[in-house]
């Protein structure tokens, strides 16, 4: 005999409720709090990254007098409640992105998720080559995640069930742009500056010279 949820419960709901009637006390207090932890250690140690990685390569590039001092920790405190609140905002859209177009959250994380690829591709150029520039990539990237999130709901969510893409195939435009678009743009914008022990190449050939 098939199980079904009562109504009024959806399918993201169904763990939730199956932990909350189902199991035992003090199993589902035990689930939710081991669930809230998980969420903070993650959400907490994003925002602390991406502020590490804002202030070290983006603010103190710009105003190195900043560095090292008082004034650098207060800069990095208030850009933590910025990344906060961010994070909530963008917690936000895609609950309500999810919500507008009447689908799961799997399905809205799965589309949300294709911008990873992307970054990866970002990534593989800056570590491999030597004549895609910064600008090159920057531009680049700024396409491909524009493509990465709006494809899919031209693909997805604005086609009828029967014609639609599988959601977990909808980041493959984005991800070929993010792979096709740096070599291109390096042509416009050449790397122009030294990248000795940056890429894989220049460091072997760093270590080599230095032996």
């Amino acid at each position: 005999m098939a199980l079904r949820l009562p109504e009024g419960v959806s399918g993201d709901q169904a763990l939730g409720y199956f932990v909350a009637t189902e199991l035992p006390a003090p199993l589902p207090g035990i689930i939710v709090t081991a669930l809230l932890s998980a969420l903070m250690s993650t959400v907490a140690g994003a925002v602390n990254s991406l502020v590490t990685v804002l202030m070290k390569d983006v603010i103190v590039l710009f105003n190195p007098a900043l560095a090292g001092t008082a004034r650098e920790v207060d800069w990095c405190r208030r850009l933590t409640v910025v990344g906060g609140i961010s994070a909530v905002l963008v917690a936000l859209v895609i609950y309500w992105s999810g919500r507008h177009v009447r689908t799961t959250v799997m399905e809205v994380v799965g589309v949300w998720g294709t911008l990873w690829p992307i970054l990866f591709a970002i990534f593989l150029y800056g570590v491999t080559s030597q004549k895609v520039s910064a600008k090159a990539i920057f531009v680049s990237l700024l396409i491909s995640g524009a493509v990465g999130l709006a494809f899919p709901y031209v693909s997805y969510y604005l086609l009828p069930e029967a014609y639609r893409w599988g959601f977990s195939w909808v980041g493959i435009p984005g991800l070929i742009l993010a792979l096709t678009l740096p070599p291109v743009f390096a042509v416009i914008w050449p790397n122009t500056r030294d990248l000795t022990g940056l890429t894989l190449k220049t460091t072997r050939d760093f270590i080599r010279d230095n032996r």
